[in-house]
């Protein structure tokens, strides 16, 4: 039956209502819902907010509303359609359900699944009257989700369209009586989500008889709760009304109403499913009958046979002759107001708590003996003693028992007898007294009247004294009184004998057993009258009680059987709670002797149950080393643990040390950690080698932490000799984690920065070069830094060809004095006649180079010969040249070319006459103490010629010389002077043509205090 079905002609029939006030009711109000349950909730006459409702004629899927939506269930297609609704609109995303229905059964679905929302509880409401609003969230919270589960399954079982209607019951008692015991199983029953949910189980059985019992216990009553039956039987005899229908039902009936109950609970608990599949519907109590389904009846009868009777006792205790029961030889039963029970009917309240333990009283009913007697059956240990109880009652204080006689079977004469009146008693001794008249029991048989019941004692009893008993005791006053007892003497069987496959099992030890596997032990028991019970027991827990075989042997009962009981314990799949689990073979055919006891302890070989690595490290420093345990437990015998480090393709097995305990065992394994083991996994496994398939692992992926590892290449299509003014990037790999900070470059090991304008462009691990100069070649490099420390990369050398320049262009063009763009030029001075030789110095890459050689003055222009041109050991051209006449002086020109290109603007050498050199030029005090001073000079135009420097110093106010110093460099350290006065310094050039102009200063020598602190404050 499907919950919802879309319907196409769905159509909106009116506004009900456009609510704009809100009138609440008392929110404190007592409302009795239909489901029978007494909550506090708010029953409000209008609904809370400004919301317009509109009704639709059935709920069709994806209802366009945003706010609110009511479903008026009397027009729709099926009442299970408008059950689902809360479920349905809540996946719509809608905030208000309001139902319009006055049925208990949509209004317990709507609580089903206000409570069984996967998400937030919807607010829904049930307009059960024009005015009145039921909060049906409000009382899904109220009940919780537990009762909310049962709520549909107790509502089918007090009845409902689809089930019976126990009579004379209410809701609201039985909903109450099911909050008295524990229903999980009706909880549980019919959830979508659960495979086999739709069940029928014992325990939903069970948990449905529990609320049906206490509904018709009444204070007072003593039955249990599977009592059925004999809550019929009570409430039958002990009503006023004779009406079947005040009845509890029989256990028939009452099963065949638990299934229809579970049919309308799984059509309520899977309303939201289309189509569901529940089976067919003959497995819940119904049957097709042309077509139709009718439900089945009931085959047991209504009132059993012993109650047409309307035979019982009114007596609360101490039944005697004058009970009606006992009048008519019938035992007091359950519709007694005694109950029967050993506790309130004094006619089978009987105690033998002082007697030997080889005896114990049970008391029998048979109805049908033909005697009408109430036997009471006595147990005896063959070849023990047997005790016959007497019961005298009670008498009056002038009364006494006059004679006791005992009789066997249907004898006329008695077999034994006691005679206790007075006048005997002074004739006779006491063993006089006792008489002894069956052969059978001379010597073995006595009568005591003494202690708390008198009782015939016989002494080794065996199979022949089985037979029945009356003890009749005839008193001075009071009526005789009989006593009919039955003895039965019991044969106790041999002891137990275990087998496994034949072999008797004698160690107590069964195993080792492979977990899994099928399990088969026999428990064989000679003899026993009457044959025994033979049971399994698991640590006192009853496994199996079904005998499987029993052979009769002898069948007479003065001989003991030598017929064999078996019971053979089957278990088709051993779990690993039988390990070192005692399962005990119990048998007993008597309640006086203890049962005789086989044991045996099962022994199992387990599959590892866990492994775990105990606290792996979130982390692994590179270099360190680090210990890990793996715990195994549940294995048996002691599994191999082994470490691997990889994935299933590749891995490494890794050495490692076990230590085995009682039941776990650990392993523990060193890793130091590598930058390669960084997100490789390391996997402990535990293998039983009995159970190779069934291995247990736990792994961790390894977070290693390590420097950077960096190393730097040139970009794409990017060669490391390039071309002057190309463009040219890098790019820096590293590999580190944690992940690097900081990313600096470096050429020459000095650090480059971000500057567009010079065509520096630094982002991240990129570097770009644009427009690049002969002065950016050089070793590149780059470093990287993480949290684990700092890394450079290899260098990589960057060569940039480029056409010659001049050396000394390109010194100064690097050191950033001149600009590349600026001519070359030096002086070269000579005389006529002199010969000169001229060298031209230029850089170039490659260093392949062609030079060429020109002379240009104002009056020619000529290239010099190649005779006069020649090549020096370091790579350089050299020209001589000598001037002849005037004329001649002028400007040497010196071009270079290489695989680039010829150079831009050659070396240019002016060749003019020599003569005195040029002042020097920029002279000062650079250092001056108490009796020295130090002096540097730029040197100014030499000449043409080799010069050298010249200071003199005089005293200013005696003009007198003090120190003449000459040196090769205009740098002088005047030492020797007197402290605190003044000089003057002259500074010239010279060289072999004559001295230049001097170059004069003044300076001031320290005065010796002066001197010092000036020492002090240099030193600190």
């Amino acid at each position: 039956m499907a919950a919802m079905q879309t319907n196409p002609l769905r159509a909106e029939v009116s506004v009900l209502v456009n609510i704009s006030a809100v009138q609440h009711a008392d929110p404190d109000i007592q409302a009795d819902l239909p489901i029978g349950l007494s909550i506090k909730v708010r029953v409000l006459e209008q609904l809370p907010g400004d919301t317009s409702i509109t009704c639709w004629t059935i709920f069709p899927k994806g209802l366009p509303v945003s706010t609110s939506a009511v479903i008026d269930t009397a027009q729709t297609v099926s009442k299970l359609q408008s059950s689902s609704t809360v479920y349905s609109f809540q996946k719509e995303g809608v905030e208000r359900v309001v139902i319009c229905a006055n049925d208990t059964d949509v209004i317990v679905s709507c609580v089903y699944y206000a409570a069984a929302l996967p998400k937030e509880l919807p607010e829904t409401w049930v307009r059960t009257t024009q005015f009145s609003y039921l909060p049906v969230h409000e009382i899904a919270s109220a009940l919780g989700p537990a009762q909310c589960r049962a709520i549909p399954f107790v509502h089918s079982l007090n009845g409902r369209d689809i089930t019976s209607l126990p009579f004379f019951t209410d809701k609201k008692t039985w909903l109450s009586c099911s909050k008295m015991v524990e229903v999980p199983a009706l909880e549980d029953f019919g959830e979508a989500d659960e495979s086999s949910s739709n069940i029928i189980t014992a325990d939903v059985i069970q948990q449905a008889r529990d609320p049906l019992v206490a509904v018709y216990t009444k204070k007072g009553d003593d039955f249990k709760r599977s009592e059925l039956e004999n809550q019929r039987v009570h409430k039958f005899l002990n009503n006023k009304s004779t009406l079947l229908k005040l009845l509890p039902p029989t256990e028939d009936a009452f099963v065949l109403h638990v299934k229809r109950a579970a049919l309308a609970t799984l059509l309520d608990k899977t309303a939201h499913i289309v189509q569901p599949d529940l089976g067919p519907y003959t497995n819940y109590g119904w049957s097709s009958v042309d077509g139709k389904l009718v439900p089945v009846p009931s085959t047991q009868p209504a009132l059993p046979d012993q109650m047409s009777k309307n035979i019982s006792c009114g007596c609360l205790k101490g039944c005697n002759r004058n009970c009606s029961c006992c009048r008519k030889g019938i035992p007091c039963y359950i519709g007694c107001r005694c109950q029967g029970s050993e506790n309130m009917c004094s006619r089978v309240k009987f105690s033998v708590h002082r007697m030997k333990k080889a005896v114990t009283l049970i008391v029998t009913v048979n109805a049908h003996d033909p005697h009408l007697f109430v036997w009471r059956r006595v147990e005896a240990v063959s070849g023990q003693e047997a005790v016959l109880p007497c019961e005298v009652g009670s008498i009056q204080p002038s009364d006494m028992v006059y004679v006791v006689l005992w009789y066997r079977n249907d004898n006329k004469e008695p077999i034994y007898s006691y005679d206790n009146r007075p006048r005997r008693l002074a004739l006779q001794t006491s063993e006089e007294r006792h008489t002894v008249k069956s052969q059978l029991l001379e010597g073995r048989v006595t009568f005591r009247l003494g202690g708390r019941v008198p009782a015939l004692h016989i002494l080794s009893v065996a199979p022949t004294d089985q037979a029945n008993y009356t003890c009749r005791i005839d008193f001075r006053i009071a009526s005789s009184r009989r006593t009919h007892l039955s003895l039965v003497v019991v044969v106790p069987p041999e002891a137990p004998v275990l087998r496994v496959q034949g072999q008797q099992a004698t160690d107590g030890v069964l195993g080792p057993l492979q977990e899994g596997a099928s399990l088969e032990v026999s428990c064989s028991v000679k003899g026993g009258v009457p044959h025994p019970s033979v049971v399994w027991l698991r640590e006192g827990q009853v496994l199996d009680s079904t005998i499987e075989s029993r052979s009769t042997g002898m069948t007479t009962i003065e001989s003991r059987s030598t017929g064999m009981t078996v019971n053979q314990l089957r278990v088709d799949q051993l779990t690993r709670d039988y390990h070192n689990t005692k399962l005990t073979c119990s048998a007993t055919n008597n309640r006086i002797t203890a049962p005789l006891l086989a044991s045996v302890t099962v022994t199992m070989n387990l599959r590892p149950l866990v492994a775990r690595l105990e606290a792996p490290p979130r982390h692994l420093r590179v270099g360190a080393e680090y210990q890990l345990a793996c715990v195994v437990a549940g294995s048996r015998p002691h599994p191999n643990i082994t470490w691997t480090l990889g994935n299933a393709a590749l891995f490494t097995v890794l050495p490692s040390q076990t230590d085995h305990g009682v039941n776990t065992s650990t392993s523990l394994v060193v890793v130091t950690g590598a930058r390669q083991q960084h997100g490789q996994r390391l996997t402990c496994t535990a293998t039983n080698p009995l159970f190779p398939a069934s291995p247990k692992q736990d792994s961790t992926l390894l977070n290693v932490t390590y420097p950077p590892v960096v190393s730097l290449e040139l970009g794409r299509g990017v060669s490391s000799v390039v071309r002057e003014g190309e463009d040219v990037y890098f790019n820096c790999k590293v590999d580190s984690n944690p992940p690097t900070y900081k990313i600096a470059w470096f050429r020459n090991m000095r650090p480059l920065v971000h500057h567009p304008s010079k065509g520096v462009l630094v982002s991240g691990n990129s570097l770009a070069l644009r427009g690049i100069t002969r002065h950016q070649a050089g070793p590149y490099t780059c470093a990287a830094s993480n949290l684990e420390g700092d890394a450079h990369s290899t260098s990589l050398n960057l060569t940039v060809n480029y056409a010659p320049v001049c050396e000394d262009e390109a010194a100064d063009a690097g050191g950033g004095v001149k600009s590349a763009s600026m001519k070359t030029e030096r002086v070269v001075a000579t005389w006529l006649g002199q010969e000169v030789k001229v060298k031209c110095q230029v850089r170039a890459s490659p260093p392949s180079l062609k030079y060429s050689w020109i002379f240009n003055n104002s009056l020619t222009s000529y290239r010099i010969p190649g005779e006069q041109v020649s090549f020096t050991s370091d790579g350089a051209s050299e020209v001589q040249f000598v001037v002849r006449t005037r004329q001649e002086y002028g400007t040497l020109q010196c071009w270079a070319r290489n695989s680039v290109g010829k150079m831009r603007h050659p070396c240019l050498y002016h060749v003019m006459p020599a003569g005195r050199p040029d002042p020097p030029l920029d002279c000062r005090v650079v250092n001056k103490t108490y009796n020295s001073l130090t002096v540097d000079c730029t040197p100014g135009f030499s000449g043409g010629l080799a010069q050298v420097f010249i200071a003199r110093v005089y005293e200013a106010m005696s003009k007198l010389s003090e120190v003449n110093v000459t040196s090769e460099t205009p740098k002088f350290s005047i030492e020797g002077l007197t402290p605190g006065l003044d000089y003057v310094i002259q500074v010239s050039a010279k060289n072999r043509l004559g001295s230049s102009e001097p170059t004069q200063l003044v300076a001031l020598t320290y005065k010796m205090a002066e001197n010092r602190i000036s020492e002090y404050l240099h030193t600190i």
